[in-house]
């Protein structure tokens, strides 16, 4: 035990010697905001974005109540810069919101919120109202909480993407909420971390990135992929369960492109 204090007690008194000062709360600060309910694992992580343009950030972030008591269950909460409440905010669900984005979906020049729930999809304008064409049904019976969500403009017309996932398939939804021609794609098993988006091979037009695996059903990690999807055409890289990467080629596809 006294080993223990003694590390603590170092560890702070090195903090103080940086910070040299002692921190203030920011004006309006702390704000509490629900007794019910708890900011709910990445989803509960404040997404800052200035959603009507106003040169202030605002703090948007998903609660659930864990008990089962409170309806709705969830709230999507906008909280701006001074503390206060942004108009048309929270927003209840009564599914649990998985993750989150923030970008212009449907090109009218200011940033929307784009989310993705244990059973849909929805992207939310800054009104607190769905955007035309969503929320959309999108499940697959697991509720694993890594379900990410990703943005992105892949033909260039000003309007942004939906990438999203659930077992064995990777989709690609129009800002409307249309399902992507050429998608979904299909996966030997999940993706449960946000992709990388970009373009990678100087075309003009984006790529993902997706990192991949299998499960066994005892919850074991079987082996994983790094999956490169273009609109037409895929590039894995599959990593064994050993120390060997097998480079697999589909749809006609070189590995050369990239290069």
């Amino acid at each position: 035990m006294r080993i223990k204090t003694y590390i603590l007690f170092v560890i702070l008194l090195f903090q103080e010697s940086v910070t040299a000062q002692t921190p203030f709360y920011y004006p309006g600060y702390p704000v509490i905001l629900d007794s019910q309910r708890a900011p709910f694992q990445k989803s509960g992580i404040p997404l800052i974005a200035d959603i009507d343009k106003d040169n202030h950030q605002e703090i948007i972030f998903f609660s659930v109540d864990y008990n089962g008591v409170a309806s709705p269950a969830g709230f999507l909460y906008v909280i701006r810069s001074d503390g206060s409440h942004f108009p048309g905010f929270p927003k209840g669900f009564n599914e649990v919101l998985l993750c989150i984005a923030s970008g212009d979906v449907n090109g009218d020049g200011y940033l929307d919120i784009a989310v993705r729930l244990t059973n849909s999809i929805d992207v939310i304008d800054r009104f607190g109202n769905h955007l035309p064409g969503f929320p959309i049904s999108y499940n697959d019976g697991d509720y694993n909480p890594s379900k990410p969500i990703s943005l992105y403009d892949f033909d260039n017309d000003g309007k942004l993407e939906l990438i999203v996932s659930k077992n064995n398939q990777i989709a690609v939804y129009n800002f409307d909420g249309v399902l992507r021609q050429g998608w979904p794609r299909y996966i030997a098993g999940v993706m449960r971390t946000n992709p990388a988006v970009g373009d990678f091979d100087k075309d003009g037009y984006g790529e993902i990135v997706a990192a991949t695996h299998k499960i066994f059903t005892s919850g074991v990690i079987d082996s994983s992929a790094i999956r490169i999807f273009r609109e037409t055409e895929i590039i894995s890289l599959q990593i064994g369960p050993f120390i060997l990467i097998q480079v697999i080629i589909i749809w006609g596809f070189t590995y050369n492109h990239f290069k």
